[in-house]
């Protein structure tokens, strides 16, 4: 299948769905209205997804993509990547079972951000609704300087033919016969992963058949863990629980867009959470 048709078809709805609340503005109700309208921004996050992949796709094939290692918790590495998971699939739980230590590692956050996004997004297209996801994290073969750090994404969902596995990182391959999702991807993400996987020096391994769910399971060297006694941290999750529940009431932002459109959403969203809203073109 094209790339361009795969770009049409969301844009083709998206096009219908607003020009139909926009014409028939007076005549819908609005359990009609929010119905298309959620179609659009359903299809416009596939879509931007799907730009997403075709970006990282050049910049690999550029060369452009270089690993940057900083200091970074795991915890919020991982609470980052649910947030993202959450807002894009709202309606799906992931079970997370990671270390009990503290443990902050040198990686570059954002690659590892992608590589589980796409890990999960597999995950979700592959088991039907009520079925059951996880994200494992747990560091093995540890020594005195070095570590595996190791992120597993399970499901146990559908599965995936040996015959689709032996191509399962080709780029814009796609397991059709067997994919839960109405909405297919673009069959890049796997093929991006594996990229990223490997310039983090790491390695990727699946394991999947039909009717038995499928497992990735990705390992990432990394410099020794270093894991402060609890103490250092004592109310972790409590300040944690502060920072989520903490209000953006009568917070002053200046907002900078030169898209009008996006200028307007922007500014919408945020006073709807009570910021203070100031504005400018350019």
């Amino acid at each position: 299948r094209a790339v361009s048709h795969d770009l049409r078809t969301p844009l083709t709805s998206i096009y219908g769905a607003c020009s139909t609340v926009i014409e028939n503005y007076d005549s819908l109700d609005k359990e009609k209205t929010i119905k298309l309208l959620g179609e659009a921004c359903s299809d416009a996050q596939w879509l931007t997804r799907m730009v997403e992949n075709l970006l990282s796709v050049t910049r690999i094939d550029s060369e452009k993509v270089t690993v940057q290692k900083t200091p970074t918790v795991l915890d919020e590495l991982l609470d980052t990547v649910l947030v993202k998971f959450r807002k894009r699939y709202p309606k799906i739980p992931v079970e997370l079972e990671t270390p009990d230590a503290f443990i902050v590692i040198p990686m570059d956050s954002m690659l590892i951000q992608q590589v589980l996004m796409n890990l999960l997004g597999n995950a979700v297209k592959y088991t039907p609704e009520g079925g059951h996801i996880a994200l494992e994290v747990r560091v093995v073969k540890q020594t005195p300087h070095r570590a595996i750090l190791q992120f597993v994404v399970r499901d146990d969902g559908i599965g995936m033919r040996a015959e689709f596995l032996a191509h399962l990182y080709e780029p814009f391959v796609q397991e059709r016969e067997q994919c839960a999702d109405t909405q297919t991807g673009s069959g890049l993400g796997l093929s991006i992963t594996r990229n990223l996987v490997h310039l983090m020096s790491g390695h990727i391994e699946v394991e999947s058949a039909p009717g038995e769910g499928t497992r990735f399971s990705v390992e990432l060297p990394v410099r020794r863990v270093v894991s402060p006694a609890a103490a250092v941290l004592p109310e972790q999750g409590g300040a944690k629980n502060e920072r989520e529940q903490r209000s953006l009431e009568g917070v002053r932002v200046l907002v900078a867009e030169d898209n009008a459109l996006n200028l307007e959403i922007i500014e919408e969203l945020l006073r709807a959470q009570g910021v203070q809203v100031e504005s400018a073109a350019d």
